[in-house]
């Protein structure tokens, strides 16, 4: 109802055929989880440093290290990652950061959000 106040207190309304339909954050968390942290919790790169193939000064240090333990330091693939992180990016390609094509090579992206999804770092939403 009021965007400015936090999840937690918001309600979804809607119309259904037995009229105006309430649901407060509580029942809509038994149907699925849903986040109720606010903006603060989260970081939040640009859309010009999110999607770019460069590691951002927001990165944790060492991020492409653990990701890509195998890696020689040439052009980064999905074979050199570790086997959490293959899985973890398949999953981020299917469901996160739709990809059809390249799919074996391993983007600053990927690794921002696999490093993200094992060690928390850096927090997205």
């Amino acid at each position: 109802m009021n965007k400015d106040s936090p999840p937690a207190q918001w309600k979804l309304v809607g119309k259904t055929s037995r009229g105006p339909m309430k649901m407060s954050f509580e029942t809509i968390n038994c149907i699925a989880r849903f986040d109720s942290l606010g903006v603060k919790a989260y970081d939040y790169p640009t859309m010009q440093q999110f999607p770019d193939n460069h590691m951002n000064e927001g990165d944790p240090d060492q991020m492409t290290a653990v990701i890509l333990p195998y890696s020689d330091g040439g052009e980064a693939k999905r074979v050199q990652m570790t086997l959490e992180g293959k899985i973890l990016q398949g999953i981020s390609l299917e469901n996160v950061m739709v990809r059809f094509g390249d799919r074996g090579g391993v983007r600053a992206s990927d690794c921002r959000v696999v490093h993200s999804l094992l060690y928390g770092t850096p927090t997205f939403s």
